[in-house]
């Protein structure tokens, strides 16, 4: 369980990379196509897409999902202190998807969003370490009769 737990949370943080990685190329090619080629960008323009749209996958989908599983993988397992950092793993995982979400209305919200993806890279890295050291709470025992 321990292991599993690990690779969820580590796998969350490799994926806030590829976050970064995917809005980064969406934005330099949005730039490339203004300040280079003298381009225009409208509700149409298609440049950056792949970028676009993998950022939104991953960020709206697959580390939600991720964060959730890693949650019940802690419940399993049953540590308050592993239980505890997936808790607040998820906390900040469904705040980085609600500022995505606002962003587009608020723009500014995109400096929470920008911090709050460094939170959520270090909250997962380091449930992803603790796992390994966390005790488990003994299962109390039942009375058979």
């Amino acid at each position: 369980m321990k292991i599993a737990i690990r690779v969820v949370a580590w796998l969350i943080s490799l994926l806030v990379v590829v976050q970064a990685a995917s809005i980064a190329y969406a934005l330099m090619s949005i730039g490339h196509l203004v300040f280079d080629d003298g381009g225009t960008v409208d509700k149409d323009t298609e440049v950056g897409g792949v970028g676009f749209a993998l950022h939104s996958i991953v960020g709206m989908q697959v580390i939600p999902a991720l964060a959730i599983i890693l949650l019940i993988l802690a419940l399993i397992l049953r540590s308050p202190a592993v239980t505890w950092l997936a808790v607040s793993v998820v906390v900040a995982v469904a705040l980085q998807v609600v500022l995505g979400i606002f962003g587009a209305d608020a723009p500014a919200l995109g400096w929470l969003h920008g911090i709050v993806a460094f939170v959520v890279f270090v909250l997962a890295g380091i449930t992803g370490q603790r796992t390994m050291s966390a005790r488990a709470v003994p299962q109390a025992a039942t009375a058979t009769g």
